[in-house]
């Protein structure tokens, strides 16, 4: 092999290490202290029999709402899709990784909803003031604010029938407001289901079922601006009613996991990092965009493919939490903070980012232009405060209207 031919191959990671921002690469040594500041580690043979608890998910769910802040910024900063004199790296194993930590969310929203469907009477009395309305609230707060600050900060432009739908929340008023549609679809459907079904395992399987033709239709539809935009609202959506089932045969699968736990985890870690991989290349060589240049057979073919892997990665990454959980039992404050506001976090960041990104973009005279961890910082410095006054706000209004 020659000079040239080793160059060539080298070139991409060249390219990177030139155009790298070393002080962003702190994210990660960073992320691994907030999850691990505090942990309980357990000993061969011993097991963290309060895996599963309130507050181990939530600080699993804080950890990933952290890191779906980091995948958002890493789509402003180095991101390929971007102008080239833009891109910074540092970021960039957030990119494609986003549907992993979402996953993680409706793995506990499935799961979590069973159990307290099974352990309080007349759960589904009360499930829509308890359920919808405290997901629905703050949602339908940020969307008409998200909309202005894209009308006259952000400069876009829209009809008026965008215009209404963006207001109302019909449509995406929030830029990253899919999740919440979606999760509120499916506790209507959780409703419906236990609602209708005497049996169980009935209800299980409409639930899945409707996933099932969500995501199909998902996979069909192609990327559009009003609804089912594109494959992040159906590539890890599965682990809904995998969380539900989870938490049916949680005693089963914790003594399964428990008797056969260094295999299980060799298997977890192994297709984790295989399908992760596959689903990393599926994406940048099939990916969902063939609409834009393929027969409806290639495409649907591309998307198809992309989709397993990214959903069967989501399903193992869950898979080594899961396991994870069971040796290591995380908690801190940091970890607590952003576990009592994941939802709040996921509705505000998009407010510092998009409106710090045209710094970070377009003007060279500021501070934040071409510094992605000094945007990432920031954002989640503003997205902290404005977490909290949101829940605030939120908190006032549903007191004032359980007590009018």
């Amino acid at each position: 092999m020659d000079f040239v031919s080793v160059l060539w191959i080298l070139a991409p990671v060249l390219y990177k290490m030139f155009f790298m921002s070393y002080i962003t690469l702190a994210v990660y040594p960073v992320l691994l202290f907030i999850a691990l500041f505090g942990a309980t580690f357990f000993r061969k043979g011993q097991f963290n029999q309060e895996w599963t608890n309130l507050s181990q998910s939530k600080s699993l769910q804080g950890l990933a709402a952290f890191c779906i802040v980091c995948h958002h910024t890493s789509q402003q900063t180095c991101a390929s899709w971007l102008a080239s004199g833009n891109i910074v790296h540092g970021l960039d194993a957030f990119i494609r990784t986003g549907f992993l930590f979402v996953a993680i969310f409706f793995f506990w929203s499935g799961f979590g909803l069973y159990k307290s469907f099974a352990n309080k009477p007349d759960y589904l009395k009360s499930f829509f003031r308890k359920r919808i309305v405290p997901v629905w609230l703050p949602y339908a707060i940020v969307c008409p604010l998200f909309t202005l600050l894209r009308l006259f900060v952000l400069d876009e432009k829209m009809s008026l029938p965008y215009l209404i739908t963006n207001l109302t929340g019909l449509t995406l008023g929030y830029t990253f407001g899919w999740y919440v549609q979606t999760i509120l679809i499916f506790y209507g459907l959780f409703a419906l289901a236990f609602g209708l079904c005497k049996e169980r395992k009935t209800a299980v399987r409409i639930i899945a079922a409707g996933v099932a033709v969500w995501t199909v239709a998902g996979l069909f539809v192609d990327h559009n601006d009003w609804f089912l935009r594109g494959e992040w609202w159906y590539n890890s959506v599965l682990l809904f009613p995998l969380g539900i089932v989870f938490a049916q045969n949680e005693e089963k699968l914790f003594c399964f996991f428990r008797k056969n736990y260094t295999r299980c985890l060799i298997i977890a870690i192994a297709s984790s990092a295989l399908l992760i991989t596959g689903a990393h290349f599926s994406e940048a060589y099939l990916g969902y965009y063939g609409e834009t240049w393929a027969t409806f057979g290639v495409k649907m073919q591309f998307r198809l493919i992309t989709y397993l892997f990214q959903a069967l990665s989501a399903v193992a990454l869950v898979w080594l939490m899961v396991l994870g959980a069971m040796k290591i039992r995380i908690g801190n404050k940091v970890l607590e903070f952003c576990g009592s506001h994941t939802l709040e976090i996921y509705l505000t960041h998009a407010f510092p980012l998009e409106t710090l990104g045209l710094l970070y973009n377009y003007s060279q005279g500021s501070f934040f232009f071409r510094r992605p961890w000094l945007l990432l910082v920031a954002v989640m410095a503003v997205t902290f405060v404005l977490s909290v006054l949101l829940k605030k706000i939120c908190s006032l209004l549903l007191r004032r209207k359980h007590t009018a």
